[in-house]
C-alpha cells in the first residue's frame, strides 16, 4: 500500500461521464519528479491489474486462507483474481479507476474498484452517468464474462482455492456486514460509497499512488454527503487514515495465524456530514503509534 503524500499539480477533470484523469507528482521523488495520472480502466488493463493484485497480495492472510496452494500454482491464483476484477468492473453502480505513469499512460500500477449503495437514487444517478452505450455494452460484458468463467473453470480446475474456507470467510464478512452496516440499526449509513478492492504495484508503493487513485473515492463522498465505507488490511489502514478514515472496530472473526491486529472497519464522514457517528474505537494503531 502507498502511504507517501501527493500533491497535485493539476485539478480533476471530469467526462461526462463522470470519469476523471488527473496528474500529479509525488512529494517525495527525485530530482526528476515523477508524475502519475488516473484514468478510467480500460478492459485491457484487467489482466495487469490482477497480476498487481497477486503480487500485492500473495503473501497476505486472508490470500494464504482462501488459496493455501497459491504459491505451487499462481497462475490459478492470478485467474482468481482476474475473474473478480472482472465481476466488479461489470457493475453498473461501480467504477473502476487505474493509476499510470503520465510518460506511459497504457501502463496500469495500480488501481481501485468502489461502488454506489443504500439508496435507489444514489444508485441511479452512478448508473446513468455511463450512458445507455456503455450500460448496454456492460450488461453484454457481465453476461460474456459469466459464460467465460464457467467454461474456464470447468475446463481448468481451480487448483488454489479451498471452497470450504471460501465459504467460512463470507460468512465472517457478513458478520462484520451486520454489525457494521445494519441499516436498520444505523439508517443514515445506508447510504455510501463501499471501497472493494485498491490495489498498487510492488514496485510503486510509498510514492502517494494509492493516495491519488482514491481522491475520486474520497471527493464523490465529499459531493454527495455519504460515508465511505471500507475494510482495511493492517498496512493499508495508515494510507486510509491519512485521507480521514477512521477505525471503527475489529473484524468480527480474526484468522488463524494472523499476528498483525492492525486494520479493521473503517469508516469516513464528508465534511457536512450531520448523521449518527460511532463511538470511539482504540485498535492496535493507536496503541502502538509510533513504534
Amino acid at each position: 500500500m502507498a502511504t507517501s503524500t501527493a500533491t497535485s499539480s493539476e485539478p480533476l477533470k471530469r467526462s461526462p461521464q463522470g470519469n476523471t484523469t488527473s496528474t500529479t507528482t509525488t512529494s517525495n521523488a527525485s530530482p526528476s519528479k515523477k508524475a502519475f495520472i488516473v484514468r478510467p480502466a480500460r478492459l485491457a488493463d484487467l489482466p495487469i491489474l490482477a497480476i498487481h493484485h497477486l503480487g500485492a497480495f500473495q503473501d497476505n492472510v486472508v490470500n494464504k486462507f482462501l488459496a493455501p496452494n497459491g504459491h505451487a500454482h499462481p497462475e490459478d491464483q492470478i485467474r482468481v483474481h482476474l475473474q473478480g476484477i472482472q465481476k466488479r468492473y461489470t457493475n453498473p453502480a461501480g467504477i473502476t479507476l487505474v493509476a499510470c505513469p503520465a510518460s506511459d499512460p497504457n501502463a496500469p500500477i495500480a488501481y481501485a474498484q468502489f461502488s454506489r449503495v443504500g439508496s435507489e437514487s444514489g444508485v441511479r444517478a452512478v448508473v446513468r452517468e455511463k450512458g445507455l452505450v456503455r450500460r448496454a455494452w456492460l450488461w453484454l460484458l457481465a453476461w460474456v464474462f459469466w459464460a467465460w468463467h464457467a467454461v474456464s473453470n470447468w475446463v481448468w480446475k481451480d487448483r488454489v482455492t479451498d471452497f470450504e474456507r471460501v465459504r467460512m470467510f463470507g460468512s465472517y464478512v457478513a458478520a462484520d456486514h451486520e454489525t457494521y452496516w445494519n441499516s436498520t440499526k444505523r439508517p443514515t449509513w445506508r447510504d455510501r460509497w463501499a471501497l472493494s478492492c485498491m490495489v498498487v504495484g510492488k514496485q510503486w508503493q510509498g510514492q502517494g499512488v494509492g493516495k491519488l487513485v482514491l481522491r475520486e473515492l474520497v471527493e464523490r463522498s465529499e459531493r454527495e454527503n455519504v460515508i465511505v465505507a471500507l475494510s482495511a488490511s493492517p498496512h493499508g489502514e495508515h494510507l486510509y487514515r491519512k485521507l480521514g478514515f477512521e477505525l471503527m472496530g475489529d473484524f468480527s472473526t480474526r484468522l488463524p495465524g494472523e499476528t498483525d491486529l492492525r486494520g479493521g472497519i473503517m469508516i469516513r464522514y464528508p465534511e457536512r456530514w450531520e448523521g449518527e457517528r460511532h463511538e470511539k474505537y482504540i485498535g492496535y494503531f493507536d496503541l502502538h503509534r509510533g513504534e
